[in-house]
This record gives C-alpha cells, structure tokens and sequence, in this order.
C-alpha cells in the first residue's frame, strides 16, 4: 500500500492539493476534518454533549468510519451511512470542535487513520502528518507558501464558508479580529473584497461587509497577539518571516496603558519589529510584552523565554529587556536573551554593541563575545567569553548546546518540536553534550545525540522515551 503525508503551515493549500492529487491518483483523501465532525454527529444523534468527554468516549466502540471515491467525490460513512452532507451543518461543526479536544477521540482517529494506510492507497494532510500518524509514509511533502498568500488563502476560505452558510460566529470574529488589528490588511482587505462582486450576491456580500464593520470600528482594547500556529517542522525548513497574526482580545488595567502581548507557542517562532524600528525573533514557547507608551520615554519589553533583539539606535531612548528583576540596557545593539522559566538561569550573550547588565546589588558591562548568566537563586553573575553566533543558531532552525545536560536538551527539544519526552533511567539526564544540531525533526535530533551519548528511544505518538543502552 502506498501512503502519501502532506505537511505544512495553516493556508499554505496543503487540503486542496491532497484532493486533488487523491481525484488524480484515485487515492483515498483521509479528510481527518470530516472524521471529528462524524464522531461530533454520532455524539449528537445519541442524545449525548459533545463536551461530555465520558459520554463520548462510551459511544467510540459503536462507531466505524470509512472512506470511498465515488463519481469524482469523496464521501465518509459512518456505520454504512452516507453522511458526507449532514456533518456540514454549523452545529455538526461545532459538536467537531469540541470532540477535536477529547484526548480519547484523537487516540480513537489516529489509530484508524493507521489503520487505513494499511489496507488502501491514502493521502492526508494536516500539521504532525508525517510525524505522528503516518511517520513512515511512502511520500512525505511540506508544502509552504509566503504569509501573504496563506493569509490570502485563509480569508478567501472564511468567504466562502460564509456565503455557503457553514462559517461560525467564532470564524467572523477571526475574520473581523484579523482586519481589525493589522492595519496593513484594512485596506487590503477592502480593495479584495470590492473585487468579489462578479462572484458573490451582493445582498449576502453587503450583509458580511456591514458586520465585519461594525465589529472593526469598536473602540480599541488591549491586544494579545498569537502567531499562526507553524508546527516544528516549519521551524526548521522555513525561513523566518514576519507573520500574520491573529489577535485575541484580553482585558488589562494598569495606569500606563495594556500592554501588546506578542507569543510564539511551542513549536512556534514569530519575527516582529517594535514601534522604534526594532527587530525581534521569539523562539519556541517565549512572549513579550511592552506597553502602548513605548519609546516615549523608555523602550522597556518584558520577556519570559528566548529572543533574539537587533535592536535599533537611539541615544535619546534606552532599550530596556526586563526580565524578572533582571534589566539589560542598551542604546542599539545585536544581542540573545534566554529567560525560560524552568532554567535556573538568565544567558544573556552580546553579538555586537555594549549592552548592560543589572540586577539587584550586582551588574555587568558586556562587549562583544561576552556571554552572562545570571542565577535566579543566588543572584550572581557569571561571565564568560563565547562564539556569539553559536547562540542564534537557532533563528536558523538549528540548536547549539555547550556542555548542556541531556535534562535540559530535552526541555529544549520538547518546546521546539511540542512532543512530550521521558527518561526511562536515572542516568541519562546527566550526560552531557556539546555542538550544534542542524534542522530536520526530532528524530534527527535523537539520532545525532545517540551518536555520543549511551541511549536509545522509542516513540508512541508524540510521547518519546529515552532509554539507557
């Protein structure tokens, strides 16, 4: 049998090019969407809330789902039912979302969809594809595209969902949140929507228009922004670039104004530029914040994580990272931050410039070259002199450890990748290694740390366990 994984960030056409490849090569398209809104409609037809993970979870041995081809279309059939148009209902829909969340649920499909590669040509696609449902595909393909057209992609898909009548109200607060918050798309936006009426009844086209302005010209509240969600394995085979993001609403009260929360969630890196021209990429798992007032005193930013800052000059305006009760000072300046909250320690390392480093009773001038850490127990610096650009391996997708315990490379690798990984020995956290880990999975990562280290690993799904040799 023959198994294609299609992988890749959200909009970049991964679920178009699947259906097409499937219609071509006379595959089965796993639509794994269209599996959670099955399970979503069972759970409805028998009475029970979708929410309700134990009711759920009891209706699973009853369910069996299959795939066919027919006339040029994919159908699914739940227990020998054709239910390939009742599960597009909008209540189907959400029902989907809230069985997508069940642990139980996604254990049940992952296990099925196995299950299908086994006994019929498949293609599927979606984000861990090629890692944990089918990691030994006969063709695995990441397939990317830039931002714009993912952002393009993604709007023309929330279109057309609402004027077919199957958009949520949770999907028009994406729409109008995404307009709203990033100016450079309000006017994007409104000259792609003016060229939609050869294509859509414009009654329904004004109806969508007059809501999305409604909801974009509310008063302006504190933001919280969140990257488009780009698993580990565009980390590693793309190159950063500014993304586009999608904002939450949060509500803050402090004196000098709410802050911009900027994340990058695990598996996740975001690129951004500040008010002042600064640029900062976020690693995996790391958030920084800086209130509406920036520059004009001070340029302050909060970090709790890893970021690289190129930070632009200014004499007038110092640029502050705080960091705990930890503060570095610059005027501008090219310099790496790691602050997670489980390490013990603050790196700061200074790639060109001077920068300042000042905690408590303690501080330190840095040059270039310079590597600090500082203890957030004992509150004490220590400064040594490094390779700077060992230490911003990873905004290239790669990761460079100095006499690093495998306990704490292992904490990295879990953010970078978002797997879940144990020890299976008392030993092995103690080993240590030293070098630089080039892109390519997590796999690769443990391949090349067995190399110098007396371990091997087993996988189920995203959970690994490292196991003494």
């Amino acid at each position: 049998m023959v198994s294609v994984a299609i992988d890749g960030p959200a909009g970049a056409g991964k679920s178009t090019l699947a259906r097409r490849l499937a219609a071509e090569m006379g595959y089965i398209y796993v639509d794994t969407g269209a599996m959670f809104r099955t399970i979503g409609l069972y759970a409805l037809r028998a009475g029970k809330d979708p929410k309700d993970n134990e009711a759920v979870n009891a209706l699973l041995p009853e369910i069996s789902l299959k795939f066919a081809f027919i006339g040029g279309e994919q159908h699914i059939y739940l227990n020998g039912e054709d239910v390939s148009t009742a599960i597009r209902t909008e209540e189907v829909g959400m029902a989907a979302s809230a069985v997508g969340a069940n642990p139980e649920v996604r254990a049940f499909l992952l296990g099925m969809q196995r299950d299908m590669a086994k006994t019929q040509d498949v293609l599927m696609d979606g984000r861990d594809i090629g890692t944990v449902v089918l990691p030994n595909a006969t063709v695995k393909i990441f397939l990317t595209a830039t931002p714009e057209a993912r952002a393009e992609r993604r709007y023309k898909e929330l279109i057309e969902k609402y004027f077919e009548g199957n958009i949520t109200d949770a999907e028009i607060k994406e729409l109008s949140d995404w307009i709203k918050n990033d100016r450079r798309l309000q006017s994007w936006w409104e000259e792609e929507f003016s060229k939609s009426d050869a294509d859509i009844n414009p009654v329904l086209r004004d109806k969508l228009f007059a809501r999305i302005k409604e909801e974009t010209q509310e008063e302006e509240k504190p933001r919280i922004i969140r990257m488009n969600p780009w698993k580990w394995a565009a980390a590693i085979l793309l190159p950063i670039t500014i993304a586009f993001f999608t904002y939450y609403l949060i509500d803050f009260s402090q004196t000098q104004g709410a802050p911009f929360i900027v994340k990058a969630d695990k598996g996740d890196k975001a690129t951004i530029e500040l008010p002042d021209g600064t640029n900062v990429v976020l690693n995996s798992a790391s958030q920084l914040s800086y209130l509406n007032n920036f520059g004009e005193k001070v340029r302050r930013v909060q970090l709790n994580g890893e970021a690289y800052f190129k930070v632009a000059h200014d004499e007038k305006h110092a640029f502050i990272v705080q960091v705990g009760d930890l503060e570095v000072k610059v005027l501008g300046t090219s310099f790496n931050v790691s602050a997670y909250e489980d390490a013990k320690d603050v790196t700061v390392v200074l790639l060109e410039g001077k920068v300042g480093v000042y905690a408590q009773e303690t501080s330190h001038i840095m040059k270039p070259g310079d590597k600090i850490e500082y203890n957030k127990a004992t509150h004490k610096i220590t400064a040594t002199q490094v390779h700077p650009s060992d230490y911003i391996e990873w905004t290239k997708g790669n990761i460079y450890f100095e006499k690093e315990s495998l306990e704490n490379i292992m904490k990295t690798l879990s953010r970078i990748y978002d797997v879940e990984i144990r020890f299976d020995s008392n030993k092995l956290p103690n080993e240590y290694f030293t070098g630089t880990i080039p892109g390519g999975g997590i796999q690769n990562a443990l391949n090349i740390l067995m190399l110098t280290s007396p371990f091997y690993y087993e996988m189920d799904g995203s959970v690994i366990v490292l196991k003494e040799k």
